[in-house]
């Protein structure tokens, strides 16, 4: 028996109803597996990148030890260098005072080598000896007595050789009186082989050795120089100061 219109348009609907289910249900499964797949892809990627951040940060862990190492080296060098100029500046420091010191005390002194000694007799006789020689010298090249204390010898007693004499004058013009003066000994007949000059430290004694050398030289290059209060100087131009 053929079917009405309005079973046809049922069973129509019904088949209509249970496709629309059937593809939504497909759809979402679909659906349900795409997005599974990008998920996966997603996280597959972000671990990617993830261990590259970890690499990333392990170098640079790595990199920062480096520096801190360096760091610590280039600290301990500079604490190092520190010390020995700070070391080095005391030292110097103390040299110079020490030099000074030394100076200071010399500031009067006159060394006179060539003067007899006397080789025997008691030390109260050799130092009446050697005052009298002291005597005879600055009588001769016209300086008052201006000394400071006895004249001493320095060094130890040899026979053959006379030792230095230091004397002190009581101020330091004295001393450079006294130095003037002692030129003259060079036409003395008792005394032209007794030289005198200023009681200097060995750093002056280099000095002035270095001095001589220049001196000497630039003479022989054909200047016209001396030593004047230390240090050389053309003739021509120490005329023309004064």
């Amino acid at each position: 028996m053929p079917a009405t219109p309005k079973e046809r348009n049922t069973r129509s609907n019904s088949n209509a109803q249970n496709i629309t289910l059937q593809d939504i249900k497909t759809l979402i499964e679909n659906c349900k597996t795409e997005i599974l797949i990008a998920v996966n892809n997603k996280v597959d990627k972000l671990s990617e990148t993830i261990g590259s951040l970890v690499k990333c940060v392990e170098g640079l862990k790595e990199r920062q030890e480096q520096l801190e190492q360096k760091c610590r080296k280039l600290e301990d060098r500079c604490n190092h260098e520190m010390t020995k100029k700070a070391i080095s500046d005391h030292e110097n420091v103390r040299d110079t005072y020490e030099e000074l010191e030394k100076r200071f005390d010399r500031r009067r002194n006159i060394i006179i080598r060539g003067v007899d000694e006397r080789g025997g007799g008691t030390p109260q006789e050799r130092q009446r000896w050697d005052t009298r020689e002291m005597q005879s010298i600055m009588m001769e090249i016209g300086f008052e007595d201006c000394l400071h204390g006895e004249p001493q010898r320095l060094g130890r007693l040899n026979q053959g050789k006379p030792r230095p004499l230091r004397v002190t004058c009581s101020n330091v013009g004295k001393k450079l009186e006294f130095l003037t003066k002692s030129k003259r000994l060079k036409h003395s007949a008792h005394f032209s082989n007794v030289y005198i000059n200023p009681d200097l430290t060995p750093m002056q004694q280099q000095e002035s050795r270095k001095l001589q050398e220049e001196l000497k030289e630039r003479r022989q290059a054909g200047e016209d120089v001396f030593i004047h209060r230390g240090r050389i100087m053309r003739r021509e131009d120490f005329q023309n100061f004064q």
